[in-house]
């Protein structure tokens, strides 16, 4: 997986290049265009996660997986307010994000709303 972000530092956009059968998971509405072989799986990150992070976090209740197949996809995503897109190398910790700041992820990580 390869990524970059254009048009920075306001209205950035992602740009994804997935190796066959990677993937990337993005907040529902983030979905700008994507060329290749991709497939979209649309999921809530469990129900109850869907359901807080739309009633306390104002943010959707879906999330989307872009799944590339054996041709390897680009993915292009979209913050849904203007801003610069950074990415944040994961640990075994929590971390709390402001919500709508949100954009995509990729690996093992839960979704969900800290109150």
């Amino acid at each position: 997986m390869r990524w970059e972000k254009r048009h920075g530092p306001a209205y950035s956009l992602l740009v994804v290049v997935l190796g066959p059968g990677e993937g990337v998971t993005a907040e529902a509405g983030a979905f700008m265009y994507g060329l290749g072989d991709y497939e979209v799986r649309t999921h809530t990150g469990g129900v109850l996660r869907g359901l807080m992070r739309a009633v306390a976090g104002g943010e959707s209740i879906f999330l989307n997986t872009f799944v590339a197949g054996p041709g390897g996809a680009t993915i292009a995503l979209a913050p849904a307010f203007p801003g610069d897109v950074e990415y944040v190398e994961l640990r075994d910790e929590e971390y709390y994000v402001q919500d709508t700041s949100y954009l995509a992820h990729h690996g093992d990580v839960e979704v969900a709303v800290g109150l």
